[in-house]
Protein backbone atom coordinates (compact mmCIF):
# COMPACT_ATOMS: atom_id res chain seq x y z
CA UNK A 1 0.00 0.00 0.00
CA UNK A 2 1.36 3.32 -1.24
CA UNK A 3 1.52 5.88 2.23
CA UNK A 4 -0.23 9.49 1.45
CA UNK A 5 3.00 12.31 2.06
CA UNK A 6 1.54 14.24 5.06
CA UNK A 7 2.66 18.04 5.88
CA UNK A 8 4.74 19.49 7.90
CA UNK A 9 3.72 20.18 12.11
CA UNK A 10 5.09 22.94 14.20
CA UNK A 11 5.66 21.91 17.84
CA UNK A 12 6.24 24.11 20.55
CA UNK A 13 6.96 22.71 24.20
CA UNK A 14 9.26 23.37 27.09
CA UNK A 15 9.04 19.72 28.06
CA UNK A 16 11.56 17.84 26.13
CA UNK A 17 10.02 14.43 27.30
CA UNK A 18 6.55 15.95 26.05
CA UNK A 19 8.18 17.32 22.98
CA UNK A 20 10.17 13.90 22.22
CA UNK A 21 6.84 11.59 22.65
CA UNK A 22 4.98 13.93 20.75
CA UNK A 23 7.21 14.10 17.44
CA UNK A 24 7.90 10.30 17.75
CA UNK A 25 4.43 9.35 17.56
CA UNK A 26 3.71 12.06 14.56
CA UNK A 27 6.68 11.04 12.50
CA UNK A 28 5.87 7.52 13.15
CA UNK A 29 2.59 8.10 11.38
CA UNK A 30 4.10 9.49 8.24
CA UNK A 31 4.04 13.59 9.58
CA UNK A 32 7.17 15.51 9.46
CA UNK A 33 8.33 17.82 12.34
CA UNK A 34 9.71 21.16 13.67
CA UNK A 35 9.96 21.66 16.95
CA UNK A 36 10.90 24.95 19.62
CA UNK A 37 10.84 25.08 22.80
CA UNK A 38 9.19 28.55 23.51
CA UNK A 39 6.97 30.81 21.57
CA UNK A 40 9.41 32.87 20.60
CA UNK A 41 11.70 30.20 18.81
CA UNK A 42 8.62 28.52 17.58
CA UNK A 43 7.76 32.04 16.05
CA UNK A 44 11.02 31.92 14.30
CA UNK A 45 10.00 28.29 13.09
CA UNK A 46 6.33 29.44 11.80
CA UNK A 47 7.85 31.99 10.15
CA UNK A 48 10.55 30.25 8.30
CA UNK A 49 8.20 26.76 7.40
CA UNK A 50 4.58 28.98 7.30
CA UNK A 51 4.17 27.80 3.62
CA UNK A 52 4.26 24.35 4.36
CA UNK A 53 3.02 23.37 7.93
CA UNK A 54 -0.15 21.35 8.06
CA UNK A 55 -0.72 22.79 11.46
CA UNK A 56 0.73 23.76 14.86
CA UNK A 57 1.18 22.20 18.32
CA UNK A 58 2.01 24.33 21.39
CA UNK A 59 1.64 23.89 24.90
CA UNK A 60 0.03 26.53 27.28
CA UNK A 61 2.53 27.75 29.82
CA UNK A 62 5.81 27.80 28.45
CA UNK A 63 9.51 30.66 29.53
CA UNK A 64 9.62 33.83 27.25
CA UNK A 65 6.34 33.75 25.40
CA UNK A 66 3.34 31.61 25.96
CA UNK A 67 0.67 29.75 23.83
CA UNK A 68 -1.57 32.48 23.86
CA UNK A 69 0.68 35.13 23.04
CA UNK A 70 2.47 32.77 20.41
CA UNK A 71 -1.29 32.06 18.81
CA UNK A 72 -1.47 36.05 18.80
CA UNK A 73 1.53 36.33 16.56
CA UNK A 74 0.74 33.62 14.32
CA UNK A 75 -2.80 34.84 13.26
CA UNK A 76 -1.61 38.75 13.53
CA UNK A 77 0.59 37.44 10.76
CA UNK A 78 -2.32 36.57 8.73
CA UNK A 79 -1.86 32.64 8.77
CA UNK A 80 -5.09 30.41 9.33
CA UNK A 81 -2.57 27.44 9.93
CA UNK A 82 -4.75 24.67 12.36
CA UNK A 83 -3.46 24.89 16.12
CA UNK A 84 -3.75 22.72 18.43
CA UNK A 85 -2.86 23.51 22.62
CA UNK A 86 -1.46 21.05 24.74
CA UNK A 87 -2.00 21.75 28.23
CA UNK A 88 -1.69 19.85 31.54
CA UNK A 89 -4.30 22.29 33.30
CA UNK A 90 -7.53 21.98 31.61
CA UNK A 91 -9.37 20.13 34.62
CA UNK A 92 -8.34 23.20 37.18
CA UNK A 93 -10.62 24.98 35.19
CA UNK A 94 -7.95 27.69 34.37
CA UNK A 95 -5.36 26.97 31.09
CA UNK A 96 -2.05 27.56 33.13
CA UNK A 97 -0.35 26.96 35.75
CA UNK A 98 -0.71 29.85 38.03
CA UNK A 99 -4.56 29.88 37.44
CA UNK A 100 -4.02 33.35 35.89
CA UNK A 101 -7.94 33.29 34.89
CA UNK A 102 -6.83 32.27 31.32
CA UNK A 103 -10.40 30.68 29.82
CA UNK A 104 -11.02 28.40 26.67
CA UNK A 105 -12.79 31.14 25.08
CA UNK A 106 -9.65 33.73 25.55
CA UNK A 107 -7.53 30.64 23.42
CA UNK A 108 -10.27 30.58 21.05
CA UNK A 109 -10.34 34.50 20.23
CA UNK A 110 -6.49 33.84 19.81
CA UNK A 111 -6.89 31.39 17.41
CA UNK A 112 -6.72 28.05 18.65
CA UNK A 113 -8.90 25.73 17.16
CA UNK A 114 -8.53 22.69 18.93
CA UNK A 115 -6.96 21.61 22.52
CA UNK A 116 -5.66 18.03 23.85
CA UNK A 117 -5.18 17.65 28.04
CA UNK A 118 -1.76 16.13 29.06
CA UNK A 119 -0.84 13.66 29.65
CA UNK A 120 -2.60 12.28 25.78
CA UNK A 121 -2.10 8.93 25.06
CA UNK A 122 -0.74 8.56 21.40
CA UNK A 123 -4.36 7.28 20.16
CA UNK A 124 -5.67 10.35 21.76
CA UNK A 125 -3.00 12.54 19.92
CA UNK A 126 -4.10 11.31 16.81
CA UNK A 127 -7.17 11.03 17.25
CA UNK A 128 -7.19 14.96 17.98
CA UNK A 129 -5.11 15.80 14.84
CA UNK A 130 -7.02 13.95 12.20
CA UNK A 131 -10.55 15.98 13.53
CA UNK A 132 -8.67 18.99 13.58
CA UNK A 133 -6.96 18.13 9.93
CA UNK A 134 -10.31 16.91 8.65
CA UNK A 135 -11.93 20.32 9.93
CA UNK A 136 -9.69 22.32 7.90
CA UNK A 137 -9.10 19.83 4.63
CA UNK A 138 -6.18 18.66 5.05
CA UNK A 139 -5.78 15.14 3.57
CA UNK A 140 -6.64 11.72 5.43
CA UNK A 141 -4.77 8.52 3.90
CA UNK A 142 -5.90 6.82 0.69
CA UNK A 143 -7.71 4.01 2.50
CA UNK A 144 -9.77 6.16 4.41
CA UNK A 145 -10.93 8.57 1.79
CA UNK A 146 -11.93 5.87 -0.73
CA UNK A 147 -13.81 4.68 2.63
CA UNK A 148 -16.06 8.12 2.66
CA UNK A 149 -16.28 7.65 -1.16
CA UNK A 150 -17.74 5.03 -0.80
CA UNK A 151 -20.77 6.09 1.53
Amino acid sequence: MRRIKKGVILCVDDDSDVLDLTVTVLESEGYKTVCAEDGIAGFELFEKHKKKLWGILTDAHMPRMNGLDFARKVRESGSDVPIMLVTAYMTRGSLTEDDDGVTVEDYHAAGINAHIEKPFSTVDLLHAIEIMFDSYGRKRSAKKRKKRKKR
